[in-house]
């Protein structure tokens, strides 16, 4: 998998949440400048709540002088004061917890108090709306950024199937803890359902291996990756991926052959001849698999690995299960364009078994010599109505050239599993008896 430097869609989200995040602040900016004032003299006006008592700002009628008579602020010391005197300034300066006496000029009363204290503070009408207005703005942009974060997600991950693993790109170097003693240079070369896969050097004498280890550590994976290994590490053939050990310690790996292609990378359409090669070497290993009971059922280019020399390998045996004592009648995780009848309706076409394997050989001819599946698209609804009731195009009418090719695939595309090539041995020898070579190349 290969992965760019940048991220857009991640980008573009990050930026809808900044500038919802800005709404919000401009939104709640008026609320905060709209309310109250907080500085010393509010405190002061709010926590002095102090009963305004009127009082005259001029003497009595007839008094307009004070005189020193008992009783008077001057008592006791003999003089009159004024109401311009020093003293007289002094005696109306408020002392705490007294009432407060409004200055000459006006009267402050007790209404009015209440009357300041129960005003509503500007803007609070307004204040829930712009507020909940912000609210659904800043959950709408993390829903956004969620999705595209999910979106990004799925289109950064490869195609892969139940058992879908070795890829022809090369990843992140990533080194599996407890590996290190045995294997330097570790590249991570692909990943699928049951594992991971890694280039990597064996220490012990420079060989270059494939390392799979499970792409988690529960135990149903790793029931799952044991399984896999079972059938696989019984195989030994030129067109099956070799497994060269199988180890539960320090962590649980497979060493096995490396090949570094795959049919999946090769443009298509190719030559019928290079077709024909191709196609009897998965033939080859997929009759020497039910020889020993062991079917793959999800056979399809991803899973087709091409070595140096051409030759066609065949991998990734999560979907695999053996023959014998097998009851099952559906077999989940398997790629849908590449699916047999029976992988969709087992009630009406019975278990999968051998003759599964040889149905999506002839899937994956087709693809090679077209450059199309049978039965292309994504709509499963209308994958599975033409899977089950339409017959394909005959490979020539796309191609013209390639007629041997067509009672061949025809044969191995009937949907009723009784009318198929019934071993992958009879595929290989009408594969091998077409009359090609050099003239049906050119004709191609």
């Amino acid at each position: 998998m290969t992965r760019s430097g940048g991220n857009p869609a991640r980008t573009q989200a990050c930026r809808c949440v900044l500038a919802l995040l800005l709404l919000l602040a401009l939104l709640a900016a008026p609320c905060t400048a709209d309310a109250p004032g907080t500085d010393a003299e509010s405190l002061r006006t709010a926590d002095d709540d102090t009963v305004q008592v009127e009082e005259s700002a001029t003497p009595a009628k007839g008094n307009s002088k004070l005189k020193d008579t008992p009783g008077s602020n001057g008592a006791g010391n003999g003089k009159g004061v004024t109401p311009d005197s020093p003293a007289s300034r002094q005696s109306e300066t408020p002392t705490p917890g007294s009432p407060t006496v409004q200055p000459a000029g006006g009267t402050v009363s007790v209404f009015a108090a209440e009357q300041n204290r129960g005003t509503p503070e500007r803007g609070s009408a307004v204040d829930a709306p712009l507020l909940l207005l912000a609210g659904i703005a800043l959950l709408a942009a993390l829903a956004v950024f969620v999705w595209y974060s999910r979106q990004e997600q799925n289109r950064e991950l490869p195609e892969t199937g139940t058992a879908a693993t070795i890829l022809a790109e090369p990843g992140v170097p990533e080194t599996p803890a407890g590996l290190q003693n045995r294997y330097s240079r570790m590249e991570s070369v692909g990943r699928g359902g049951l594992g991971r896969v890694f280039r990597a050097e064996r220490k012990s004498d420079g060989a270059i291996v494939a390392v799979k280890i499970p792409i988690a550590f529960d135990e149903a994976t790793g029931r799952s990756f044991l399984k896999e290994m079972r059938f696989w590490e019984e195989l030994t053939h030129p067109n099956i991926v070799e497994v060269y050990s199988v180890n539960i310690l320090p962590v649980p790996y497979v060493e096995m052959e490396y090949v570094a292609g795959t049919l999946e990378a090769l443009r298509k359409p190719i030559s019928p001849e290079a077709c024909r090669s191709i196609a009897m070497g998965i033939a080859e290993g997929l009759s020497y698999a039910h020889g020993r009971g062991v079917i793959h059922r999800d056979i399809k280019p991803h899973n087709i690995l091409i070595g140096d020399d051409g030759a066609a390998k065949i991998t990734d045996w999560g979907m695999g299960t053996a023959l014998a004592g097998s009851r099952a009648t559906s077999s989940p995780g398997f790629s849908l364009v590449y699916a047999a009848p029976e992988q969709i309706a087992p009630g009406r076409f019975g278990r999968t078994d051998e003759r599964t394997d040889i149905y999506q050989l002839g899937v994956v001819l087709y693809e090679l010599l077209t450059g199309t599946v049978p039965f292309p698209g994504e709509d499963i609804a209308a994958f599975s109505t033409a899977l089950l009731e339409t017959e394909p195009v005959p490979p020539s009418v796309i191609r013209p050239g390639i007629e041997p090719f067509d009672p061949i695939i025809r044969r191995c595309l009937a949907k009723n599993p009784d009318h198929r090539y019934q071993t992958a041995a009879d595929l290989a020898a009408d594969l091998a008896a077409l009359p090609l070579g050099e003239q049906g190349e050119e004709r191609a």
